[in-house]
């Protein structure tokens, strides 16, 4: 379907931090490609995190939950000033960072905990997508 005739969500916000997770960049580099033009096609412009970090997929959580959202916390924090919302193609990646996040807001000692070692104040202000429920809104 050409750009001019898909549907577009004008309130939306079109705006989206994103979070590529480790796949994009080494095993699954074809999967990235299609998300880049998908999202082009779509409009939605996808801002990577700078310098974000491995998620810990699952290995993560099933060691030490703090150190586990400590490291989530810090994609979290990283996300530009003015986007408040997050794209992650990987539903692992989105799941960890969904998680964290919920945690955060959840559990003020837990919050406290995660980001007085980050020196951010960031908590529970990112709204999170799996980059399927981003395309999903911008279609209608």
């Amino acid at each position: 379907m050409p750009q001019s005739q898909l549907p577009h969500q004008h309130d939306a916000a079109r705006k989206y931090a994103f979070y590529p997770g480790c796949t994009l960049h080494s095993t699954g580099v074809e999967f990235g490609a299609s998300t880049k033009m998908v999202c082009d096609a779509l409009g939605l412009e996808l801002v990577e995190i700078d310098d974000w970090n491995c998620c810990g997929a699952t290995e993560y959580f099933s060691q030490d939950e703090l150190v586990a959202c400590s490291v989530v916390a810090r994609n979290l924090a990283l996300v530009e000033s003015g986007v408040d919302q997050l794209v992650a193609p990987c539903a692992a990646c989105y799941l960890n960072l969904k998680k964290t996040d919920h945690l955060m807001i959840e559990d003020p000692k837990m919050n406290a905990r995660i980001l007085t070692p980050l020196g951010s104040s960031q908590s529970g202000s990112i709204t999170g997508f799996w980059l399927a429920g981003a395309v999903n809104r911008a279609l209608g």
